[in-house]
Protein backbone atom coordinates (compact mmCIF):
# COMPACT_ATOMS: atom_id res chain seq x y z
CA UNK A 1 0.00 0.00 0.00
CA UNK A 2 2.66 2.40 1.18
CA UNK A 3 4.83 1.50 -2.34
CA UNK A 4 1.43 2.47 -4.44
CA UNK A 5 0.98 5.47 -2.79
CA UNK A 6 4.25 6.62 -3.32
CA UNK A 7 4.58 5.84 -7.12
CA UNK A 8 1.24 5.46 -7.99
CA UNK A 9 -0.71 7.98 -6.72
CA UNK A 10 1.88 10.57 -5.72
CA UNK A 11 4.85 10.37 -8.44
CA UNK A 12 2.41 9.09 -11.54
CA UNK A 13 -0.53 11.13 -10.68
CA UNK A 14 -0.26 14.24 -8.52
CA UNK A 15 3.19 14.97 -10.16
CA UNK A 16 1.84 15.16 -13.77
CA UNK A 17 -1.43 16.78 -12.75
CA UNK A 18 0.70 19.67 -10.54
CA UNK A 19 3.01 20.32 -13.29
CA UNK A 20 1.27 22.27 -15.26
CA UNK A 21 0.25 24.24 -11.77
CA UNK A 22 3.77 24.89 -10.54
CA UNK A 23 4.94 25.93 -13.93
CA UNK A 24 2.85 28.46 -14.65
CA UNK A 25 4.58 31.69 -12.76
CA UNK A 26 1.44 34.24 -13.95
CA UNK A 27 0.51 36.39 -11.01
CA UNK A 28 -3.07 35.35 -10.84
CA UNK A 29 -1.76 31.63 -10.18
CA UNK A 30 0.53 32.20 -7.68
CA UNK A 31 -2.30 31.07 -4.55
CA UNK A 32 -2.80 28.00 -6.97
CA UNK A 33 1.00 27.61 -7.41
CA UNK A 34 1.46 27.74 -3.73
CA UNK A 35 -1.08 25.50 -2.87
CA UNK A 36 0.18 22.42 -5.38
CA UNK A 37 4.25 23.31 -4.18
CA UNK A 38 2.55 22.93 -0.13
CA UNK A 39 0.67 19.73 -0.19
CA UNK A 40 3.67 18.17 -2.80
CA UNK A 41 5.76 18.57 0.12
CA UNK A 42 3.20 18.07 2.99
CA UNK A 43 2.31 14.70 1.13
CA UNK A 44 6.51 13.64 0.62
CA UNK A 45 7.00 14.29 4.19
CA UNK A 46 4.16 12.07 5.34
CA UNK A 47 4.90 9.61 2.53
CA UNK A 48 8.86 9.16 3.64
CA UNK A 49 7.55 8.80 7.78
CA UNK A 50 5.27 6.18 6.37
CA UNK A 51 8.26 4.59 4.29
CA UNK A 52 10.51 4.88 7.17
CA UNK A 53 10.44 1.74 8.98
CA UNK A 54 10.65 -0.62 5.50
CA UNK A 55 13.42 1.77 4.07
CA UNK A 56 15.42 3.68 6.72
CA UNK A 57 18.83 4.92 5.26
CA UNK A 58 17.28 5.92 1.91
CA UNK A 59 14.23 7.46 3.67
CA UNK A 60 15.82 9.40 6.84
CA UNK A 61 18.87 10.80 4.02
CA UNK A 62 15.81 12.39 1.61
CA UNK A 63 13.81 13.50 4.36
CA UNK A 64 16.99 15.45 5.83
CA UNK A 65 16.64 16.86 2.50
CA UNK A 66 13.95 17.98 2.49
CA UNK A 67 13.45 21.91 1.24
CA UNK A 68 12.32 24.05 4.43
CA UNK A 69 13.74 21.74 6.66
CA UNK A 70 14.95 23.41 9.92
CA UNK A 71 12.37 25.82 9.62
CA UNK A 72 9.33 24.71 11.13
CA UNK A 73 9.55 25.14 15.20
CA UNK A 74 9.96 22.94 18.00
CA UNK A 75 7.63 20.54 16.38
CA UNK A 76 10.40 19.41 14.06
CA UNK A 77 12.31 16.30 14.72
CA UNK A 78 16.19 16.20 14.63
CA UNK A 79 15.88 12.80 12.76
CA UNK A 80 12.64 11.21 10.50
CA UNK A 81 13.34 8.36 12.92
CA UNK A 82 12.27 10.44 16.17
CA UNK A 83 9.08 12.16 13.53
CA UNK A 84 5.62 10.49 14.75
CA UNK A 85 4.04 7.84 12.24
CA UNK A 86 1.26 9.58 9.49
CA UNK A 87 -2.11 9.14 11.38
CA UNK A 88 -4.97 9.40 9.11
CA UNK A 89 -7.22 12.14 10.02
CA UNK A 90 -10.70 11.52 9.29
CA UNK A 91 -12.16 15.34 9.40
CA UNK A 92 -9.30 15.47 5.95
CA UNK A 93 -10.89 13.23 4.31
CA UNK A 94 -13.23 13.72 1.50
CA UNK A 95 -14.81 10.86 0.14
CA UNK A 96 -16.51 12.75 -3.37
CA UNK A 97 -13.52 13.39 -4.25
CA UNK A 98 -11.52 9.90 -3.38
CA UNK A 99 -14.17 8.69 -5.45
CA UNK A 100 -14.19 11.03 -8.05
CA UNK A 101 -10.39 10.46 -8.70
CA UNK A 102 -10.83 7.02 -8.19
CA UNK A 103 -12.48 7.40 -11.76
CA UNK A 104 -10.51 9.57 -13.38
CA UNK A 105 -7.53 7.27 -12.85
CA UNK A 106 -9.14 4.37 -14.21
CA UNK A 107 -10.04 6.34 -17.52
CA UNK A 108 -6.16 7.04 -17.56
CA UNK A 109 -5.40 3.91 -17.12
CA UNK A 110 -7.81 2.75 -20.00
CA UNK A 111 -6.18 5.27 -22.29
CA UNK A 112 -2.53 4.54 -21.31
CA UNK A 113 -3.43 0.77 -22.05
CA UNK A 114 -4.98 1.50 -25.35
CA UNK A 115 -2.09 3.81 -26.35
CA UNK A 116 0.51 0.91 -25.43
CA UNK A 117 -1.91 -1.72 -27.39
CA UNK A 118 -1.78 0.12 -30.71
CA UNK A 119 1.93 1.23 -29.97
CA UNK A 120 1.29 4.58 -29.69
CA UNK A 121 4.68 6.68 -28.28
CA UNK A 122 3.78 9.05 -25.03
CA UNK A 123 4.82 11.91 -27.12
CA UNK A 124 2.46 11.78 -29.91
CA UNK A 125 -0.59 13.57 -28.95
CA UNK A 126 -3.88 11.61 -28.43
CA UNK A 127 -8.00 12.05 -28.61
CA UNK A 128 -9.70 10.00 -26.33
CA UNK A 129 -13.34 10.10 -25.92
CA UNK A 130 -15.01 8.94 -22.59
CA UNK A 131 -19.04 8.46 -22.16
CA UNK A 132 -20.09 7.70 -19.49
CA UNK A 133 -23.42 5.23 -18.83
CA UNK A 134 -26.24 5.59 -17.03
CA UNK A 135 -24.74 4.12 -13.71
CA UNK A 136 -21.62 6.12 -13.78
CA UNK A 137 -18.93 3.94 -15.24
CA UNK A 138 -17.23 5.25 -18.13
CA UNK A 139 -16.75 4.03 -21.68
CA UNK A 140 -13.67 4.69 -23.76
CA UNK A 141 -14.04 5.30 -27.52
CA UNK A 142 -10.56 6.75 -29.17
Amino acid sequence: AAYSLWLNDLCDVYLELAKPIVKNDKDENKDSKWAAQATLWVTMEAGLRLLHPMMPFVTEELWQRLPGRGTLGKSETRSIMLASFPECIEANMDHIAEASMEITMKVVGACRSLRSSYNIANKVSTHFFVHVTGDGEPMLRN
